[in-house]
């Protein structure tokens, strides 16, 4: 700006009096200062008069000479100045961009720690990651990588945050975090190199994915569900050997339900006895079927009460079980049962027996979907077990006229509506020389 013009910018102007109250020094000062170039008045004219006005910036660096000489400083010299002013200006910019920074990092909706790639310390979080995790700020400055994690997943954690570390990954995908309480989550981490105070640091964005792992979980589970359903369906509809077909599905349902042991009891005729006819197991699971031949029904009482009424016995927790069903826990704790599933199948509603899933591993319940499998299963099944009997009477009947036919001693000749000859009886053979 020509100091010699009248001030054409809307920033205030300070008199000679106000600036030397202002940065407490004298008049001769002022006037030395200005001798050497380090600040430079503006001229403002007033009718005939130029009066010298200073502006806001000149009153700084006054302050900043001021200040250097209080200190024992050598005057500075105009250069040293631009020094001054431009790293000043950087000082504000750096400010600036902490604050910034700052404020994202503690709005962000994601959790977000600053570590320290070298011992793997955190230096910093916001109050994202503190609610995440269950911590304070001030905690999680004594915390690492290795104490928010599983223990059994930190050889995975440590690999990917290496990988982050050295600029060779940057999305770290499915990682298991521990919270303060113990319970666990899943996250991405987003991650970036940071540098604080001239030291470089890994920034790690965590969001949680737990809820689109348990929708992604469902959608296979369901995918799952249908594909064994659609399997089993499949089986006995091109029924070959009914055996092998009950036995693969018990085996599939079993999988597919996290049970230890699936199988299938049929009644005998009069309904009096049971045996144990088809079963599944897993590794490491114990066969029962050879114990449970030709047993009698109503040893489970509470049980048959329950299939007899059409109902689906759920039974989360064997220790559980009520007085009534006493004699139930006893045979079930003997097979080290601790939850299990049972449904009945029916032929023509009349109840021929149950399927079974037992759990010796653990208690808990089965799932909605699980159920819904199970009950298509068991009417499948059940429908098969029909066919196959309607099949063995059938080939009963067959058998059983044959052997009318062949105990007759007079001739006899079955024909079909359209005279084709079906069967000859012996007697016919005979006499007509054919054999």
């Amino acid at each position: 700006m020509d100091t010699k013009l009248k001030n054409l910018s809307k920033e205030p102007l300070f008199t000679s009096s106000q600036v030397l109250k202002e940065v407490n020094i004298t008049y001769r000062q002022l006037s030395y200062w200005e001798l050497k170039g380090i600040i430079k008045p503006i001229f403002q004219r007033q009718g005939t008069r130029d009066f010298k006005r200073y502006t806001q910036k000149e009153i700084d660096v006054l302050k900043s000479v001021k200040k250097l000489l209080d200190e024992g400083y050598s005057l500075p010299t105009t250069d040293t100045l631009g020094e001054i002013a431009k790293r000043k200006e950087l000082e504000e910019k750096l400010e600036a961009s902490e604050q910034k920074f700052k404020t994202i990092f503690d709005k962000a909706i994601d959790g977000i720690l600053v570590a320290d790639p070298e011992n793997k310390r955190f230096y910093t979080g916001n109050k994202m990651i503190c609610q995440m995790l269950g911590y304070s700020q001030e905690e999680i400055k004594n915390l690492g990588v290795m104490d928010i994690h599983p223990k059994k997943d930190l050889p995975y954690v440590i690999e990917q945050f290496e990988k982050q570390s050295k600029g060779e990954l940057t999305l770290a995908k499915d990682i298991p975090v521990k919270r303060r309480d113990g319970s666990v989550f899943y996250t991405e981490v987003n991650s970036a190199p940071i540098t604080l105070f001239g030291k470089t640091y890994l920034m790690g964005i965590f969001r949680d994915i737990t809820e689109r792992k348990r929708i992604e979980g469902f959608i296979n589970r369901r995918l799952e569900f249908e594909k064994t359903a659609s399997h089993v369906s499949f089986r006995f509809i091109n029924l070959t050997n009914i055996n092998d077909a009950i036995n693969t599905s018990l085996a599939d349902m079993g999988k597919l339900t996290g049970a230890s042991r699936s199988y299938l009891f049929l009644f005998k005729e009069d309904g009096e006895k049971m045996d144990n006819t088809y079963e599944w197991y897993a590794e490491g699971v114990s066969p029962q079927i050879d114990n449970l031949q030709n047993l009698p029904s109503d040893m489970v009482p509470w049980w048959m009460r329950k299939l007899r009424n059409g109902e689906v016995i759920h039974i989360k927790d064997v220790s559980k079980l009520p007085l009534e069903a006493r004699v139930e826990k006893e045979i079930l704790e003997k097979q080290d049962i601790k939850s299990l599933l049972v449904l009945p199948v029916y032929i023509r509603r009349e109840l021929i027996g149950f399927i079974g899933f037992d759990n010796v591993v653990r208690t808990g319940e089965w799932k909605e979907d699980d159920l819904a499998l199970l009950r298509i299963s068991s009417e499948i099944i059940g429908n098969a077990l029909e066919r196959k009997k309607a099949e063995e009477k059938l080939i009963e009947a067959k058998n059983y006229i044959e052997n009318i036919i062949k105990s007759i001693t007079d001739t006899l000749i079955v024909v079909d509506p359209d005279g084709e000859i079906k069967t000859i009886n012996k007697a016919t053979s005979d006499l007509l020389g054919y054999k």
